[in-house]
């Protein structure tokens, strides 16, 4: 991986690089070096990567099963209400 494949990864995350640097095990500067290309990015970068957006892939299926099991709950509530 280059250092702009990480700018991408990481952009799509969302967060701040300041919050995802230790994350990752990195300083901020250590970090802004690997997108630069002054350092290479270590496999460790990689890996911890790997499982930042494995997180963030799974808490977006927790958010969507739960948001369908609330519009469920709802509508099953307004099903009782209006055989009743």
């Amino acid at each position: 991986m280059d250092g702009a494949e990480l700018r991408r990864r990481l952009d799509r995350l969302g967060r701040p690089y300041t919050q995802l640097a230790p994350l990752l095990g990195l300083s901020i500067n250590g970090l802004h070096k690997q997108m630069r290309g002054e350092r290479a990015v270590s496999r460790q970068t990689e890996m911890l990567l790997e499982q930042l957006e494995l997180r963030g892939q799974t808490e977006l299926v927790l958010k969507q099963l739960e948001s369908g099991r609330s519009a469920e709950r709802s509508d099953a509530t307004a099903r009782r209400r209006t055989t009743a």
